[in-house]
């Protein structure tokens, strides 16, 4: 009997905390710059803003993203830098995204073309509970800009 109510009480309390980040955040991309460039690869340095709507804080330990232009997919992007998003606050993360020049080589003159255009960043953070696995928490942003 006593194990049961340990076991119930062990059940009710890991639930309580994966449902606390349940509203978790919304991302921004706030700053893109063009890093390296090499012959097959392009590396694009961004900041990526976390707001945190919880009464608590948030413990990040890491996140991966992709990034979509117009829909397509260009690259990919992870960081592995911790940072705490306080209650009811923001925090930013600088984020390496590796673009593949040669899948994108076909794509660019119509990128270029168009006078404005879509993005999609979409990912994962990570986010520590304190013990066990990190938490996998899904995140997206969508935005346009207008090159006019």
């Amino acid at each position: 009997m006593r194990f049961m109510c340990l076991w119930v009480l062990i059940t009710l309390s890991a639930t309580g905390c994966a449902s606390r980040y349940a509203a978790l955040t919304e991302i921004a991309l706030v700053d893109l710059r063009l890093g390296e460039v090499t012959l097959f690869e392009t590396g694009l340095k961004a900041v990526v803003r976390i707001d945190n709507e919880n009464p608590n804080s948030l413990p990040i330990t890491g996140a991966s993203y992709r990034l979509y232009l117009n829909d397509i997919d260009v690259g990919r992007g992870m960081t592995s830098e911790s940072v705490t998003v306080p209650r009811l606050g923001s925090a930013s993360q600088e984020v390496l995204f590796r673009i593949n020049n040669i899948s994108l080589i076909s794509r660019i003159q119509s990128l270029l073309e168009s006078n404005q255009f879509s993005y999609k960043i979409s990912g994962h953070v990570y986010v520590s509970e304190g013990f066990g696995p990190d938490r996998r928490v899904p995140v997206e942003h969508t935005g346009r800009l207008d090159l006019k």
